[in-house]
C-alpha cells in the first residue's frame, strides 16, 4: 500500500500541471518554437492554433496521469505512463507546426509531417489580403509560382513585422491583391 505523503505527491503534481499549464497555455508553444526555429535572418514565426490547442490536450493528459496515480495508484501506473508519453508525443508534434518569414525565404511545417516547405522570396507569385469569414481582421495568403500557398493570421505580432514583408514586396516587386489594413 501506498503511503499518504507519496499520494499527496501525485495530487500536488497534478495541480502543479493544471496550474502551471494554464499559466504558460499562452507563451510555451511560442518560446519553444522560436527557440527552435529562429535563426539571425529570421524575423516573424507564427503559431497556427491549432498548436495552442494540442498544447492543451498535452496539460490534459498528464493532468489525468497525476489523478489516476493518486486515485488508483497500482492499476493506473500503466495507462498514466500511456498517457504521458502520449502527451509527449503531441507536445512534439505540435512544436513542429510552424510558419515563419525570414530574409531569405518562407517556410512552415504542417501537423502531420515533419517535412519543411521552403520557398525564397523570389518564388513568390503575389500575396493576397483576405478578409476572415468572422468579419475581424486579415489573412495575408502568400500563393508560389508551382500552385502551393500559405496564408498568416494578421495579428498583432504579423502587424509588428508588417513592414518587413512591404519591404520584401518592393524588393521583389509582388503583387498585393485586397484590402490594405493599417
Amino acid at each position: 500500500m501506498i503511503s499518504i505523503e507519496k499520494k499527496q505527491y501525485y495530487l500536488t503534481s497534478a495541480l502543479v500541471i493544471v496550474l502551471f499549464g494554464g499559466i504558460s497555455f499562452f507563451f510555451l508553444p511560442m518560446v519553444l518554437q522560436d527557440i527552435m526555429y529562429r535563426t539571425t535572418s529570421t524575423w516573424f514565426i507564427q503559431t497556427p492554433s491549432v498548436v495552442i490547442k494540442l498544447y492543451f490536450v498535452t496539460i490534459a493528459c498528464w493532468a489525468i496521469a497525476s489523478l489516476l496515480i493518486y486515485f488508483f495508484w497500482k492499476k493506473a501506473i500503466i495507462p498514466s505512463i500511456l498517457l504521458f508519453i502520449a502527451g509527449l508525443i503531441v507536445i512534439v508534434l505540435s512544436v513542429n507546426n510552424y510558419q515563419l518569414m525570414s530574409d531569405n525565404h518562407i517556410a512552415w511545417s504542417e501537423l502531420k509531417t515533419f517535412e519543411e516547405k521552403s520557398y525564397s522570396w523570389s518564388e513568390v507569385n503575389e500575396l493576397q489580403s483576405i478578409p476572415n469569414e468572422n468579419g475581424k481582421g486579415y489573412t495575408i495568403k502568400v500563393n508560389f509560382s508551382d500552385g502551393e500557398s500559405i496564408a498568416f493570421k494578421r495579428d498583432t505580432n504579423f502587424n509588428a513585422n508588417y513592414w518587413r514583408l512591404q519591404e520584401k514586396m518592393v524588393e521583389h516587386n509582388l503583387p498585393f491583391v485586397g484590402v490594405e489594413q493599417e
